[in-house]
This record gives C-alpha cells, structure tokens and sequence, in this order.
C-alpha cells in the first residue's frame, strides 16, 4: 500500500506537470522541464506517503485501542455479575440450608402420626403419607451436577397435586396436563415443585368459572415447557410471598442455566400466569 501510494502521488503530480507545461514546446523541452521537477516531486512524495501512513496507522491504533479497553470492560462485567449470581446462589442455598430439621425425627414422627391417623381416616393418612414423600425427597441429595432425575420431579407434582386435592372439601378447580417422557432428563431439584406449590398458597382453586391451568411438556429434545395460570386469592401480603420464593427460583435457575432458559410471568389484578421454558 505505500509502494501503491508513492506511486500513484508520482503519476498524478507528473500528469498535472504535463498540462501546466507550456503545450506549444517540443517534447524534448518537455523532458526537460519534468527532470528538474523530478527530485521536487519524489520529495513531496515520499513526505505524504509517510505522513498519511502515521495519520491512517494513529486512526488504527487508537481503534484497536478502544476495542481493547471496551472487550476489558465487558470481561469485567461478566465477572461482576458471575460474582454477584454466586453470592446470591449462596443467600439462597443458606436459605434452604436454615429451613432444613432432622430428618431422623422428622420421619420418626411422620411415620407414627400415619399410624394413628389410618385408624381415624384413610385420607388424612393418605396425606401423611405424601407428605412423608415429598419430605424424603425435599431432602435427598442431587447428584454431582446438581441435578436430579426429571421424573422424580415430576412424581413429587403428582404427590403435591394429590395432597391438595384430599385437602379440600369440594372439587379443585384445576386443570392438569403432564405430556412427555421424562425419563433420560435431568433438572435442579424443587424448580418445578416450588412454582407448582405457589399455585396452591397463592391461587384461588374454588371458582368454577375461572379454573387454574397447570400443563407441563417435555419434547425428544428435552425442551422443557411448564405453564401456570390462576385466579389470585385477595389477600395484601401476595406480592411479598410470592416474590421471595420466585427469587430464589430465578437465582437457581441462572446460576444453572444461564440463557438456556427463559421465564416470563404476565399478571392482571385478578390473574396470574408463568411461563417457564428450559433446554434440559
């Protein structure tokens, strides 16, 4: 490009020295004239090539630069946030550490309130037993990745849907539909579970006319779709429960996921609907 440059500079000042030359003098003056503007010329040349080489190179310089110093800022973004998720994964995992009881009277206990309860009422020792369930499960370790098999999950929705529907004395105005094969997949534990028992503690299950949707999919590609929709229940501390166990889930589900997942909650005065998308 400087070759290019010098040379094309050469070419244009000789060209322009050829018309200002006097048009009626012989060729050979004409030479003449262009010998003692040569050295002038190859001058004037040689000092703006160099020139618009320092000025273009400068431009690129402080370009490069910029890129380096914003590529720096962004890398320290990323950090900070990293950090900032990390912290808030360890608040709730305290969290969740600090609700935790022993497990050993915990089922010692259950298991003798089943006892006395079967003689009294079947239902209610059918709840025991769930509940027993889902405690055990509450509990259990995941595995090395964090992660536990998706249809254990699953099973605990189906013990959780079973225990509300004992515990109300008429029908529960839900609709279900569990579609997929769970079973080569595997998810964080108590992700769907804590959404699915906000839908009891904070939904309103009694209206015929306005029923509450829980439909939960997962495609061959292990593209998993959970939907929630509700009537509110009117009470003032609803915003406040609610967002503090869906904090903690979003927390969990960054930490895990990243932007593998997408979670989109619309709500009016009257309903609430989710939207939880995952790429197990």
């Amino acid at each position: 490009m400087l070759i290019l440059s010098f040379i094309c500079y050469l070419s244009f000042k000789t060209f322009i020295d050829c018309i200002i030359t006097n048009p009626r003098s012989i060729l050979f003056e004409k030479f003449f004239y262009f010998e003692r503007l040569m050295a002038g010329n190859l001058f004037r040349s040689t000092y703006f090539t160099i020139l618009s080489t320092f000025y273009w190179a400068a431009g690129y310089i402080s370009y490069f630069k910029r890129q380096a110093i914003a590529s720096e800022k962004k890398q320290l973004t990323i950090q900070k946030d990293k950090a900032e998720l990390e912290v808030k994964l360890a608040e709730s995992t305290n969290a969740y550490l600090m609700q935790q009881i022993n497990p050993h009277m915990l089922f010692n206990s259950l298991n003798f309130i089943y006892s006395k309860v079967f003689l009294q009422s079947k239902d209610a020792a059918k709840c025991v037993s769930l509940l027993t369930d889902i405690m055990r499960f509450s509990l259990k370790e995941s595995g090395a990745d964090g992660k536990i098999p998706l249809n254990e999950e699953i099973d605990q929705l189906k013990n959780l849907l079973e225990i509300n529907r004992l515990r109300y004395d008429t029908p529960l105005q839900l609709k279900t539909d569990l579609e997929g094969a769970p079973e080569q997949f595997r998810i964080i534990p108590l992700i769907l579970f804590t959404l699915t028992e906000n839908l009891f503690k904070h939904g309103n299950l009694r209206d015929p006319g306005s029923p509450a949707n829980l439909r939960l999919s997962v495609d061959s590609n292990g593209r998993l779709d959970l939907l929630i929709r509700n009537l509110k229940k009117s009470k003032s501390n609803y915003h406040q429960n609610h967002s503090l166990g869906l904090r903690n889930v979003k927390t969990r589900l960054d930490y895990a996921y990243a932007d593998q997942y997408n979670l989109t909650i619309a709500e009016t005065e009257a309903f609430y609907e989710l939207n939880l998308n995952i790429k197990l």
